[in-house]
C-alpha cells in the first residue's frame, strides 16, 4: 500500500535485525483491514518462521504483560562490513 521503497526499506530492516515487533496500526477493518496473517507469511519466508513468530507472538506478548526483553544484537551486512572498513580507514587519517 506504501509503495515499493517502504517495502524495500521494510525488508532491508527485517534482514538486518533490527524489527523486533511486528503489529497494525489498522483502526478498523473498513478502511484498513488487519492483514496480520499474510503479514505473518511475508515476513517468515523472509527471516524464518522462528524469528516471525518471536516478532508477531512472543515480543508483543511481553510487551503486553508490562515486560521487558532483550532484541538480539543486528546483523551484519556486507554494506554495515564496508561502511565500517571505510570508517576506519578515516580514523586512521
Amino acid at each position: 500500500t506504501f509503495g515499493r521503497t517502504a517495502r524495500k526499506s521494510a525488508f532491508r530492516l527485517l534482514r538486518a535485525g533490527l524489527v523486533h515487533i511486528v503489529a497494525s496500526d489498522a483502526h478498523n477493518d473498513g478502511d484498513r483491514p488487519f492483514a496480520m496473517a499474510s503479514a505473518y507469511q511475508v515476513v517468515a519466508a523472509a527471516v524464518g518462521h522462528d524469528e516471525a513468530d518471536r516478532s508477531f507472538r512472543e515480543r508483543p506478548a511481553l510487551v503486553a504483560q508490562g515486560e521487558q526483553f532483550d532484541p538480539p544484537l543486528p546483523k551484519s551486512s556486507p554494506r554495515t562490513q564496508r561502511n565500517a572498513r571505510l570508517a576506519a580507514l578515516f580514523r586512521r587519517v
